[in-house]
């Protein structure tokens, strides 16, 4: 674990999580939440896509080799990246979590990058197993990969660990909303 540069008094010595870097949403109504965000917190501008075959692939829900998609969208407040998704087909931890929620959605997990940690994506990923997760769901897209951890206790949230290749560069979205930067 890199070591906070705040309250590093208060880390636990088992612990090997830096800092949180993504906030993630799932939605049934992805243009309702990214425009309640907008209006009612001031996050955005939102970079909105899709991620679908065969951009999105190495796709796994639950250790079976799946295809799925998704409409994401990606806001920033200083180092917080907030992310809402919707799926869009196949099956996912995100149509599973609408399930779990009667269709509501709400906070689905929280999201770690791989540059934070001391270690590379499989000493990172060997780390949270044996911290008691469990790997629900990987993919990647564009130069992107990500897995999806989930652990025994019902009140935690999944995990994502999100690594880039070196150099990458965020592609231009479908649209942004409710307009590009300035």
């Amino acid at each position: 674990m890199k070591t906070p540069k705040v309250n590093t008094h208060l880390t636990l010595p088992n612990s090997f999580i830096g800092a949180i870097r993504q906030i993630c949403i799932v939605t049934p109504d992805f243009d309702f939440t990214v425009s309640s965000y907008v209006d009612s917190l001031g996050i955005g501008p939102w970079w909105i896509n899709e991620y679908t075959p065969p951009d999105i692939k190495d796709t796994t829900f639950r250790g079976a080799p799946v295809k799925h998609g998704m409409k994401i969208g990606l806001a920033w407040t200083g180092e917080m990246n907030w992310e809402i998704i919707q799926p869009l087909f196949g099956p996912n931890i995100y149509s599973e979590f609408l399930e779990k929620t009667g269709g509501r959605g709400g906070v689905h997990h929280i999201g770690f990058l791989l540059e934070d940690f001391e270690t590379g994506w499989k000493e990172t990923i060997d780390s949270f197993i044996s911290h008691g997760q469990t790997i629900i769901q990987e993919g990647g897209w564009r130069g992107v990969k990500w897995a999806y951890f989930e652990g025994t206790d019902p009140a935690q949230p999944q995990y994502e660990l999100i690594s880039r290749e070196p150099g990458w560069v965020r592609p231009e979205p479908m649209r942004w909303y409710p307009h590009p930067p300035s």
